[in-house]
């Protein structure tokens, strides 16, 4: 082992530097003026120096010999593209001269030579099966999906409905008669009704929460407050959930049916107290919905529970538990008694009140909060988080994924567009992505200079009807922004 160690710094005398050189004329004057004809010697303290500099040599020549016997093997699988161009004699020249040239003593040679032949074939092969199970691309694996069906430039901004005064964290529509209403919930602890067709101003401002306004949803048909008249339903973060109604036969009779647009709208409805008060969470309050038939609602909070309540008499039916960290979203299904609550724990479940006897059932598709649930019209979900993934999932086999989409950034509250199988996936870098529910990119919503978000956008919805607005976003710059929104057909199969 000295002996090695003794070849390896000898070898290495040569390059010491020249500060190295004069100190060692000054230890031995009697080679002055003949330093390139004398063997310098080595100082203890640079011995090992020299030793790993000699090992990162070895390296270095392992790397290059190892990259050029990949693009020989290269152009023989690839004949028809020229890789490596004419290099190809020079390659093997230098191949060649790598192996002659070497200065090392032979059992060192050898040894070498045996270690990158080792190294390259194991590296070669580790290369060999990763091509091939990236082409088999199996069905619910993250895939790569490259290129939109529609371009940017046909997406367009249409409007600003201003009002709001904090960060605004939901929104959802419905229609209400002739017209399409927008409803918005925002940390200034109010919500507000707009109307989509003629959005200068809110209709409605609903001030009775002490808290910021987490989310809003809207009941449209047959209920026992209202008639046919819209409800409400706000959660907060002051611990309860708030049931409320806007008398819209008023304001139609301000509005000409034909031309929402230019017709003057109506003064400002304050609503200062609820038709319906639900407390019953010991900490905010995050979201909240009518399930199927409209009897019963339910509400998530950072409690980690979620209650369902009697929708007549605002009395606790249910407590649901089993999340271990603070819930965020819960989704309804529009045609079964089926719910989804999602959670920071990772996880998202799903409860199914079709049968006398409840049930639930825990998916851990996700590595960070679930931060986005939302049923289909037909038997999917989807789910969003914190990740930076979306996954799509089929109730019939919740196994693993049918599709996945990787983004750049963490989501926040996605939209189906149902008529198109089309995802509104909202970001926190200012973006909103338009996907299909294979996992196919179709579009992004533009970011012209003022005519976008400038922070977070927090939700979006559909209005897949409308022939002005087909889709609204709000964010925490205080805006709630129209857009028009080019819908291409989706390859998603629709039963």
């Amino acid at each position: 082992m000295n002996n090695a160690q003794n070849d390896i710094a000898d070898s290495r005398a040569r390059s010491q530097t020249d500060t190295a050189l004069m100190l060692s004329r000054l230890k031995y004057p009697e080679h002055s003026g003949q330093a390139d004809s004398i063997k310098v010697p080595i100082l203890p303290y640079k011995r090992r120096l020299y030793e790993l500099f000699t090992l990162i040599e070895r390296e270095m020549d392992s790397i290059h010999l190892e990259n050029c016997e990949l693009r020989l093997r290269l152009e023989e699988v690839c004949p028809n593209e020229r890789i490596v161009n004419d290099k190809d004699t020079s390659i093997q020249r230098e191949l060649s001269e790598h192996v002659s040239n070497t200065s090392f003593q032979k059992n060192e040679n050898d040894y070498f030579n045996q270690a990158i032949e080792t190294s390259i074939s194991g590296k070669r092969s580790g290369r060999q099966q990763k091509w091939k199970s990236a082409f088999k691309n199996p069905s619910g694996k993250l895939a790569l999906k490259v290129g939109s069906s529609v371009p940017e430039s046909k997406n367009r901004y249409v409007q600003n409905f201003k009002g709001h005064t904090d960060g605004i964290w939901d929104v959802c529509t419905a229609k209400v008669g002739n017209f399409n209403v927008l409803a918005s919930a925002s940390a200034d602890q109010t919500a507000k009704i707009w109307l989509v067709e003629n959005g200068s101003q809110p209709i409605v401002n609903y001030s009775a929460h002490n808290g910021s306004v987490n989310s809003v949803a809207i009941r449209c048909d047959q209920s026992t407050y209202s008639g046919c008249q819209p409800t409400f339903l706000t959660c907060s973060g002051d611990r309860s959930s708030h049931i409320w109604r806007v008398n819209f036969d008023q304001i139609s009779e301000r509005l000409h049916e034909n031309d929402f647009q230019n017709a003057e709208l109506p003064p400002l409805q304050q609503i200062h107290q609820p038709l319906l008060k639900l407390t019953g969470h010991s900490d905010v309050v995050t979201d909240g919905d009518w399930l199927f038939g409209g009897d019963e609602i339910i509400t998530v909070s950072w409690d980690r529970t979620a209650n369902l309540f009697d929708a007549e008499t605002g009395k606790i039916v249910k407590t649901l538990s089993g999340h271990d960290q603070e819930l965020t979203k819960c989704s309804v299904h529009p045609s079964q008694k089926l719910l989804a609550t999602a959670s920071r724990d990772f996880t998202f479940r799903l409860w199914d009140f079709r049968e006398p006897i409840h049930s639930v059932a825990v998916f851990q598709g996700h590595n960070d909060s679930v931060t986005s649930v939302v049923f289909s019209h037909l038997h999917h979900i989807v789910s969003g988080s914190d990740d930076k993934t979306v996954k799509v999932w089929d109730l019939r086999n919740m196994r693993s994924p049918i599709s996945a989409i990787r983004l750049n950034i963490a989501v926040n509250k996605i939209s189906i567009c149902n008529s198109k199988n089309l995802l509104a996936i909202p970001l926190d870098n200012r973006n909103i992505y338009i996907y299909d529910m294979n996992g196919s990119r179709m579009t992004r919503i533009p970011r012209s200079a003022g005519k976008c978000h400038h922070r977070l956008v927090s939700a979006c919805t559909w209005l897949s009807d409308n022939l002005l607005n087909n889709l609204i976003t709000c964010g925490f710059d205080k805006q709630i922004i129209g857009w028009r929104v080019h819908l291409p057909a989706s390859n998603f199969p629709k039963s």
